[in-house]
């Protein structure tokens, strides 16, 4: 890895304005995709399709959520939910003691 680095190294260091032309080419590409990037307002695509969820869904569709955060938490593991829903209580708490209105 080393020698390949040392060798662009090389090769770039006799050849600049190509370097230059390169950079600013894949500056303007990036630049180009990145303009092209579509964001998704839509918080109830985060939750699963299914019957359990159609109601929520809709529920999330007619209210407004310009003004609230949604945290999805998932445990890795198998484990208790209990705890899950232990830690969301917890982190409710915090949230609205340190950062409610």
């Amino acid at each position: 890895m080393n020698k390949l680095l040392l060798q662009l190294y090389d090769y770039f260091q006799a050849r600049k304005t190509l370097f230059y032309a390169l950079t600013v080419s894949l500056f303007v590409l990036l630049g180009a995709l990145a303009s092209r990037i579509k964001v998704e307002e839509d918080v109830s695509r985060l939750l699963p399709n299914g019957a359990q969820t159609k109601q929520i869904t809709e529920i999330f569709k007619s209210s407004n959520f310009a003004d609230k955060v949604v945290v999805k938490l998932i445990q890795r593991q198998e484990g208790d939910p209990e705890l899950l829903m232990r830690y969301a209580d917890s982190l409710n708490s915090l949230l609205l003691a340190n950062y409610a209105q």
